[in-house]
């Protein structure tokens, strides 16, 4: 099942993802968040959707950025729909944009092509025994 597209956008490709996210008290809500294989948490979420969702607080971290700044940010608690199945996560609260990071990925199969409106598909891998 396809959730999601490449996107031009000013002359950069993006690859556009739909996550479901739920909050504590039961507030959810569908994001297109980009995905980030840079980034090596699991979620960024906008301060706005941290406030909408009601996400509770985890701690605050040092992050480093693709710009080798190191900041200090908020972490919180957010349970997004994933594969087959809903997973507690850490959210990071920064940035411009929702982003999905590697950690997110972990376990996953990620194919898409690499062209406007190109499309994203996203599969758990199939375990392998030794």
């Amino acid at each position: 099942m396809t959730m999601g597209y490449v996107r031009e956008i000013r002359g950069q490709l993006l690859p556009m993802y739909r996550i479901y996210v739920d909050g504590p008290t039961g507030k959810s809500d569908v994001y297109v968040a980009y995905i980030d294989t840079g980034f090596t948490g699991h979620l960024i979420l906008l301060k706005t959707i941290r406030q909408e969702l009601e996400l509770e607080y985890q701690m605050a971290i040092d992050a480093k950025f693709a710009n080798l700044e190191i900041e200090e940010v908020a972490t919180y608690r957010a349970t997004v729909f994933w594969g087959d199945g809903w997973r507690d996560v850490t959210e990071l609260e920064t940035g411009d944009h929702p982003l999905i990071g590697m950690e997110l990925l972990r376990g996953s199969s990620l194919s898409f092509d690499a062209i406007d409106r190109g499309p994203i598909e996203i599969q758990p891998l199939k375990p392998t025994f030794h």
